[in-house]
């Protein structure tokens, strides 16, 4: 089973509160979680110094490649309608220019990647960013 999850632990990531959302396999047996089978596949770090837009899903295509849909982290409600781009000191959380429209974020995107038996992941081609494009994450499909 391939769940999407927060874990609830978090840091100072040197802008305030952070935390990680993690893509892991873990095996089932009869109708219960083995979690000592748990395998990490992707973290994902996010602010947690306000609420919104965190959310996730997965689902796989016929090749065995993962889509991990990631909610864009930013508070959208003080804005007043606008786009929640604000870089002032201060408003991180509020400031979408540092996660869906940040090309090195995995925040506001749709990722592809091809999971390992073992854990982590690799990178089919035909994501939007070739492995190795400066200022990019390779994850990111959409």
């Amino acid at each position: 089973v391939y769940v999407n999850h927060s874990l609830p632990e978090t840091i100072n990531d040197g802008q305030g509160k952070a935390g990680i959302i993690r893509v892991s396999r873990i095996t089932l047996k009869g109708d219960q979680l083995d979690l000592g089978t748990q395998v990490t596949i992707l973290d994902n770090q996010v602010q947690r110094e306000q609420c919104c837009h965190v959310g996730g899903s997965l689902a796989f295509d016929p090749q065995g490649n993962l889509y991990v849909s990631v909610g864009d982290n930013t508070n959208p409600f003080d804005s007043d309608g606008y786009s929640p781009n604000d870089p002032r000191p201060g408003r991180y959380p509020w400031d979408a220019m540092r996660s869906s429209a940040n090309a090195n974020s995995l925040a506001g995107k749709i990722l592809r990647i091809t999971p390992r038996p073992e854990g982590g992941y690799g990178i089919p081609e035909g994501n939007l960013f070739k492995p190795g494009t400066a200022g990019t994450r390779p994850e990111v499909y959409v």
